[in-house]
């Protein structure tokens, strides 16, 4: 299931109360959701790993609208999507086939894989160019997709970055990177990828942090 989740922030400590269940359990055959974004189109598509799908839901009331990509396909398990914006097609990272597809962002039909030869990308983003960053876990850095050639973006293992699990730009056009097993979001910069500080370390436990992303309050969540 989806749950929604409301921080309040006072001086000194920071709480999380829970508020609802936005999608409810296996809704669409939902089953291990990995990630989930906004489309274009205002509804919330969900990664559904077990059925290798990725499944569209009612961005306000979370009901399950349809299978937007159908399992059975080129993709076999799902992680990061994100809707381009240059194009508005889906891109979805795909964990077990170390590729990034591409499907028509009002259809869902496979177009290609523009990227292959990965090893266990997880989180991806568009920058302010239509680049697209791949948190490449297996080799410790970050790389970029510019429509023709990948690169290395943050190099391997720099400012200790060890498995990235998600990348993300923040208010102040830095990249803020999970480092899963050093327990740390490391922050670089956004345009050339140097390493900057260690931004935050979250000390939450086994496999933290996973996924982060900055709210519309400007603050960084990170799961665990």
């Amino acid at each position: 299931e989806i749950s929604i989740s409301s921080a309040t922030v006072t001086e000194g400590a920071d709480t999380l109360r829970r508020l609802d269940t936005f999608v409810s359990e296996g809704s669409g055959g939902l089953t291990r959701p990995r990630n989930l974004i906004f489309g274009p189109d205002g509804n919330l598509y969900v990664g559904s790993v077990d059925t290798s799908e990725i499944l569209r839901y009612d961005g306000q009331t979370g009901a399950f609208i349809d299978t937007f990509v159908a399992g059975g396909g080129a993709l076999q398990e799902p992680g990061g999507l994100q809707f381009s914006p240059l194009n508005g097609h889906l891109y979805v990272a795909d964990v077990a086939t170390n590729q990034i597809h591409r499907f028509d962002g009002q259809t869902g039909a496979h177009i290609d894989s523009p990227v292959s030869g990965l090893a266990r990308p997880l989180g991806i983003t568009f920058d302010g160019s239509g680049s697209l960053l791949i948190a490449n876990r297996d080799t410790d850095e970050v790389l970029l997709y510019d429509g023709s050639s990948v690169s290395s973006f943050v190099t391997t293992g720099s400012g200790g970055l060890d498995e990235p699990r998600n990348a993300v730009f923040g208010p102040d056009g830095m990249l803020y990177v999970s480092s899963e097993h050093t327990q740390q979001v490391l922050r670089y910069d956004g345009t050339t990828g140097v390493f900057v500080d260690v931004f935050a370390t979250t000390n939450l436990g086994f496999n933290s942090p996973n996924w982060i992303e900055f709210g519309t309050d400007g603050i960084l969540y990170a799961s665990s």
